[in-house]
């Protein structure tokens, strides 16, 4: 039997997971719920642009920043990240 969805969930839940805590320790908030939005947290700008860079760090990926302000929450974020990574992986270009 093949793993690959159960492969791909754990690997999108890994991601989820790093962006949290990110998150929580960027913002300073304990309880962040994975369609909490970051500026309604008080991200600002700044704070924003250090996520990114530890994503990029974190996972290989090149996100713009435009991606970010376009999608604020943890799910949806994960999701940019978990397409960019499968479109490095198979010499995609993002769409």
């Amino acid at each position: 039997m093949s793993e690959g969805p159960v492969k791909h969930i754990s690997q999108y839940a890994r991601i989820e997971k790093e962006i949290l805590n990110d998150w929580a320790e960027l913002l300073g908030v304990e309880r962040i719920g994975m369609d909490d939005k970051f500026f309604d947290l008080c991200g600002d700008s700044m704070a924003a642009m250090v996520c990114i860079s530890r994503m990029k760090s974190k996972f290989a990926v090149e996100f713009p920043p435009d991606t970010f302000f376009s999608r604020a929450t943890i799910s949806d974020f994960a999701r940019a990240i978990d397409k960019l990574s499968s479109d490095a992986a198979t010499g995609s270009c993002p769409t």
